[in-house]
C-alpha cells in the first residue's frame, strides 16, 4: 500500500514537473509573439509617418511650385 502511494506521489510530481516546464515553454513563445507584434507594430507606424511626411512634401512642393 505505502510503495502504491509512493509510486503515485512520483508519479504526480513528474507530472507536475512536466507541466511546469511546458508552462515556460509556452510562456516564452507568448513573449516572443508579444514582442514581435509590438515591433511590428512600431514599423508600419514609422511606414506611415515616412508615407506621411513624403506626402506633406510633395503638397508644398506643389503650393510653391
Amino acid at each position: 500500500m505505502i510503495d502504491e502511494k509512493d509510486q503515485l506521489i512520483s508519479n504526480l510530481e513528474n507530472e507536475v514537473r512536466r507541466l511546469r516546464d511546458e508552462n515556460k515553454k509556452l510562456e516564452e513563445t507568448v513573449q516572443w509573439m508579444h514582442d514581435l507584434i509590438w515591433q511590428m507594430v512600431r514599423e508600419r507606424e514609422e511606414q506611415k509617418d515616412g508615407e506621411i511626411s513624403s506626402q506633406t512634401a510633395e503638397k508644398l512642393a506643389a503650393i510653391h511650385a
